[in-house]
């Protein structure tokens, strides 16, 4: 709760919503703060729904009386809030307010589906949910709620799937409610009325599948499935989308059914059972996190292990083609083949894909890419890959610009690290720059140390940029557009890969 305080009584107080701030405005009042300061600005690190205070004057109303405005920035724009006025109007109280959750607000029934679990005075906007196993439980965060129930186990043997209900206070606005389920039921959240949320159990459309995850890596456990020939089982890593597709050899509908599992903890968001179009079934994973998964038999059951990259793979790297989509990069106007704009995007893709090329035909080297084809890619996602998949190194292909068309070469920047041991930044550029500019023969600009860009500064890994030609120069346009040297510059990098994993061995 916040107060502010007046030298006299306040008569009049506007208040207006907008986006995540709270705007209060005192009319026919002035700033001040200890007699001199005219303004205020706090920040609240710890505070649970307030991001930070803002207060000064704000000019004049409509009728020329001076306006005091303060500004709460709010960190969830749902909250609830009370504005009073002490008896003597000279204390304005501002205070943010929370559902409160009592044993009444729950309640346990069934219906023509199978149970269901009401939660009274609170919307379903304000809940997240997530499973988890060992004992089977579905999680239910409330935001913006205070329990009053205290810790307690509710027993209910007529549930269908349901056999106990605990609440905590998990933090300061946090209620979490624990439905403990016979099995691994289905889930669907919805909002009945103004302010009641429903949690409906369902029987899964899917059989003979389990998920379980205690805190380490998730396991998938398919029962009866002794007939799937795992040596004919093929894997697609879509991790650019977040998929990881298992291909089985066969129709196995009658065994695992379809539909989905609802999953919703931080490694994995559901699995989808799917008859793909030969007829086969697939089994679809949305990742939360990157992981290889592989499946492994013990009998009638079969294992879908998760693992990550590293444990799978001896060398990593993360191939990044700067730019994308909305963003071409740098322009050379005029100067593509025939005529047209040469975009640092096309180009870096063209380069990127002659050089993927090399890479898969490596078995001993695996390739992830922040792009594949001319999508726009943030700087934040660019970087999440390479941290996810833990990579050795991180290669970034670009190309320069300047005003001057006379400006050409090729130079690679890289973060300085050269305190890191074994592999580090600047030994990676050197060995990707003397390759890249063998390859072209433009000027060799050098190597140049730049820990303010965002893709080095963020890369927990050794990671650089190749700037293999400018795309604003005559000359080196003409190199950077034809396709046999995207291929010679896409060789060069490949072979510097190697070259790096053979002085640098990673030890795995």
């Amino acid at each position: 709760n916040f107060s502010i305080t007046a030298s006299g009584p306040i008569s009049s107080v506007e208040t207006i919503s907008l986006d995540n701030r709270f705007v209060v405005d005192i009319h026919g009042a002035s700033f001040s703060l200890d007699g001199s300061n005219k303004t205020y600005n706090k920040t609240y690190e710890n505070n649970p729904m307030v991001l930070g205070v803002r207060a000064s004057d704000f000019g004049l109303d409509k009728e020329g009386k001076p306006i005091v405005r303060l500004v709460f920035d709010l960190k969830n724009i749902t909250n609830t809030f009370d504005l009073t006025l002490s008896p003597d109007r000279k204390t304005l109280y501002y205070g943010l307010g929370q559902v409160v959750v009592q044993k009444q607000s729950i309640t346990l029934a069934q219906n023509g589906i199978g149970d269901y679990v009401e939660f009274s005075g609170i919307q379903a906007n304000k809940v997240k949910a997530f499973r988890l196993s060992n004992p089977d439980r579905i999680v239910l965060d409330f935001s913006d709620t205070l329990s009053q129930i205290g810790k307690q186990s509710q027993i209910n043997t007529l549930g269908q799937y349901v056999t106990s209900i605990r609440t905590a206070q998990f933090d300061a606005t946090t209620t979490r409610i624990v439905l403990e389920t016979d099995g691994q039921a289905d889930y669907e959240i919805s909002q009945s009325g103004a302010s009641t949320t429903r949690i409906q159990l369902l029987e899964p459309s899917y059989e003979n599948i389990n998920y379980e995850n205690n805190k380490e890596l998730p396991i998938i456990t398919l029962e009866n499935a002794s007939q799937i020939p795992l040596n004919e089982v093929t894997y697609e890593d879509d991790y650019n989308d977040g998929l990881f597709i298992i291909h089985l050899p066969g129709n196995y509908a009658s065994l695992f059914g379809d539909g989905g599992i609802q999953v919703d903890d931080a490694s994995i968001s559901s699995i989808d059972i799917v008859t793909n179009g030969l007829g086969y079934t697939d089994l679809v994973i949305h990742e939360n996190d990157i992981y290889v998964f592989r499946m492994e038999s013990d009998g009638d059951l079969v294992y879908i292990k998760a693992y990550k990259p590293r444990e799978i793979y001896s060398q990593i790297v993360v191939l990044d083609f700067g730019h994308g989509g909305k963003d071409p990069g740098a322009i050379g106007k005029g100067l593509a083949p025939g005529g047209g704009n040469l975009q640092e995007k096309d180009v870096n893709l063209a380069i990127g894909n002659f050089a993927r090329a090399y890479l898969e035909a490596d078995p001993n080297i695996k390739v992830y890419y922040t792009r594949q084809d001319d999508t726009y890619v943030s700087l934040q996602a660019r970087t999440d890959i390479g941290n996810k998949v833990e990579a050795d190194f991180f290669v970034s292909i670009h190309n320069n610009a300047n005003e001057s068309s006379s400006i050409a070469g090729s130079e690679t920047l890289y973060f300085k690290d050269a305190d890191r041991p074994g592999l580090n930044s600047v030994e990676l550029a050197r060995i990707l720059q003397k390759r890249v500019v063998a390859a072209l023969g433009l000027f060799n600009r050098g190597l140049k140390d730049d820990n303010g860009l965002f893709i080095l500064r963020n890369s927990d890994m050794p990671a650089i940029i190749l700037e293999e030609g400018f795309v604003t120069n005559v000359n080196d346009s003409k190199k950077l557009g034809d396709p046999i040297y995207q291929d010679a510059i896409a060789r060069a990098i490949y072979e510097g890969i190697v070259e790096t994993f053979a002085k640098y061995p990673t030890g795995r």
